[in-house]
């Protein structure tokens, strides 16, 4: 059989192996399928993840085995469907990045003046000339903020603080997974957020004084910093930047991204509201266990309640365990569906989450899509199965 479409359309020859072995063995486990396909047993897990992302493979469990099962073979088109909506989008992108790109080709050159700086000592240097001349109530914009070199870590700081204190608007956009954040986010004057996906990530940082814009990498390795003077290509990075921050949804991955997605509840949610969730998986890893208990005594100080629905084939020792802790009400969905995502309402976001070893977190931040889930939640609340010990 002919399978050079398959790879045309942007399958591996990995992928391909295994998604037609599984034409030919129907329902299985991993077992038969490696020794079908002739592909490693390390690689055929990843394999088939980014098959099941396509849309391509669906998986069922039954006990402890997983079974995985090619889907039809129409599923194909609509994976083409999908990858033509990317390239729209992507065609979308790249109009908006042509005008940018005209309008910065008709700056007059003598308007712009631009320095390079190399090592840390240019860092540093770039930065104080840009911040010396900014004035009380400015505001400025940081965005792609990756992890930094420690050697930097009480110099940024420092810089954050100043900005404070000079009651300087400063807006910061960093790079997913970067613990800087950690550091300056609770500063007076300033908006800081995880904004940067690790799709979007640049090892560059953009920063934005007034008509100064600094291009950095401060990461390990070689630094260079440029220094460009010029308003219209401040403003142009001002715009990406106030794009980049309204976005509504934001896509993250890891332990760490859902942790921290969830724990803006104790921010939003005050003493007797309560958050909702939809559809929680029976497989959860151990750790995600763990947190959900501590983060649960955690609810509890803070006096949020919540509901939870769990899929039918939830063990009842886990609707036992959340329902001994003040404020949760734990029930079983009203119908059987097996879903390997959950789906958190809060106020005016939600959040949905693959909780697998490195979770996939989507978080929406829209109050009529956050009222849209809370009724479907409240209709499925309403036929749900209560918990019987």
């Amino acid at each position: 059989m002919d399978t050079s479409l398959l790879k045309e359309i942007g399958l591996t020859d990995g992928e391909i192996k295994v998604y037609t072995s599984l034409f030919l063995l129907g329902s299985t486990t991993t077992g038969p399928l490696v020794k079908e396909s002739q592909v490693h047993s390390s690689k055929v897990y990843p394999i088939l993840d980014r098959l099941i992302e396509k849309g391509l493979v669906s998986y069922i469990k039954e006990g402890k085995k997983t079974f995985y099962t090619a889907n039809p073979p129409n599923t194909i088109l609509s994976y083409l469907d999908k990858k033509e909506d990317e390239i729209q989008e992507q065609k979308k992108s790249a109009k908006d990045l042509i005008n940018k790109l005209e309008d910065l080709s008709k700056t007059k050159k003598e308007e712009t003046t631009a320095s390079m700086f190399k090592g840390l000592k240019g860092i540093r240097t770039a930065f104080t000339i840009a911040t010396k001349d900014l004035k009380k109530g400015e505001k400025v914009y940081a965005m792609y903020l990756p992890p930094v070199q420690k050697s930097l870590i009480p110099f940024y700081n420092n810089l954050a603080r100043t900005l404070s204190r000079k009651k300087i608007k400063n807006h910061m956009l960093f790079n997913e997974h970067c613990p800087e954040y950690e550091n300056i986010k609770k500063l007076p004057h300033l908006q800081a957020r995880i904004g940067i996906s690790r799709e979007q990530k640049s090892p560059a940082e953009v920063c934005v004084y007034g008509e100064n814009t600094i291009i950095a990498t401060t990461g390990e390795g070689d630094n260079i910093t440029v220094l460009i003077k010029n308003n219209d290509v401040a403003d142009s990075f001002r715009q990406q930047f106030e794009y980049i921050w309204k976005q509504d949804v934001f896509v993250s991955h890891g332990m760490k991204a859902l942790t921290k997605t969830h724990e803006k509840t104790y921010d939003v949610l005050k003493k007797g509201e309560e958050y909702v969730c939809l559809g929680i998986p029976k497989y959860q890893p151990e750790e995600h266990h763990e947190y959900w208990q501590r983060d649960h005594k955690r609810r509890i100080k803070s006096g949020i309640k919540c509901r939870l629905l769990f899929n039918n084939d939830t063990a009842k020792s886990t609707l036992k365990n959340r329902n001994s802790y003040e404020g949760c009400d734990s029930r079983y969905m009203p119908i059987d569906i097996k879903t390997p995502s959950y789906t958190f309402v809060y106020k005016d976001r939600v959040t949905m989450a693959i909780p697998k070893k490195e979770p996939i977190v989507i978080e929406i931040k829209n109050k009529e899509v956050a009222e849209s889930f809370k009724s479907y939640f409240e209709a499925f609340w309403k036929l749900s199965k209560k918990f019987k010990k």
